[in-house]
């Protein structure tokens, strides 16, 4: 992206977004630097996380080329994505971009069916 394009995002902008969403508020897991955001799907054992590209210490984004906000759908059973959508540029469409990409997790959600034959959720390929 020509840094020409680059647009900053205040986090009261992006929580708002988030929040906007159904977001949860802002949490950090372990040694990361950077908040986290989650949705839990409703009548499933799914959520989307959202990795902010904000530092836990001052709230700023990451500088020019190491700031893409990531969208991952995750099983509440495990740690690693199931998928890891590619990153949302901080470009003037943001919330656009962001946007669609959580309506295709949520739309991935709602047609997740537990197996017929043991019950368990029959979750999308790791992609």
């Amino acid at each position: 992206m020509p840094k020409n394009l680059y647009v900053s995002i205040p986090l009261a902008d992006l929580e708002a977004f988030l929040f906007g969403r159904g977001f949860s508020k802002r949490f950090r897991t372990g040694a990361s630097k950077e908040w986290h955001y989650v949705k839990f799907m409703d009548g499933t054992n799914f959520g989307i996380v959202i990795y902010s590209s904000m530092k836990v210490n001052g709230g700023h984004q990451r500088g020019y080329g190491g700031d893409a906000i990531r969208c991952q759908l995750h099983h509440r059973e495990d740690s690693d994505p199931l998928m890891d959508l590619s990153g949302t540029k901080r470009m003037k469409h943001w919330q656009m971009t962001l946007g669609h990409k959580i309506d295709l997790l949520e739309r991935l959600c709602q047609t997740i069916q537990a197996c017929p034959m043991c019950g368990a959720d029959m979750r999308p390929i790791r992609g």
